[in-house]
């Protein structure tokens, strides 16, 4: 699977993970897998100019749900990271949830991202992808 994937980048292919519930455990298993598949790549902060935030909705920061702003940690105005391959960002991560606000909520225990800005940043990933 590895080396299938690695493939799939290397020809222009796209790829978008987030934990379920910004689960820590898949977190570092993520951020482990994935130097595996590229191990000349790795993975950075998306800074506030990529056109991931601007390529529809202008995203400026993002709200949490409430898990997340009644906890100690502080999340990152904006939170995506990437990697590039050939000049693109063809891996999109984002260490917090972001599929329960696709669906509407998120559970309550969850380091999610509210669901209003869930569907932005997901619309926005979506036509970036497309176009890139």
């Amino acid at each position: 699977q590895v080396a299938a994937l690695r493939r799939f980048l290397l020809r222009d292919g796209f790829l978008l993970a987030s934990p379920c519930c910004g689960s820590r455990e898949f977190d570092n298993a993520f951020r482990r897998e994935i130097k595996r598949v590229l191990d000349n790549a790795r993975l950075h902060k998306l800074s506030s100019e990529h056109p991931v935030y601007h390529i529809k909705d202008d995203i400026k920061k993002v709200e949490y749900n409430r898990f997340m702003q009644k906890s100690e940690q502080r999340a990152p105005a904006l939170p995506l990271e990437g990697m590039d391959v050939k000049g693109n960002t063809s891996v999109i991560y984002s260490p917090y949830g972001i599929g329960g606000g696709w669906r509407g909520f998120s559970h309550p225990f969850a380091r999610d991202i509210a669901p209003d800005d869930a569907i932005r940043l997901g619309v926005n990933i979506i036509l970036y992808a497309m176009t890139h």
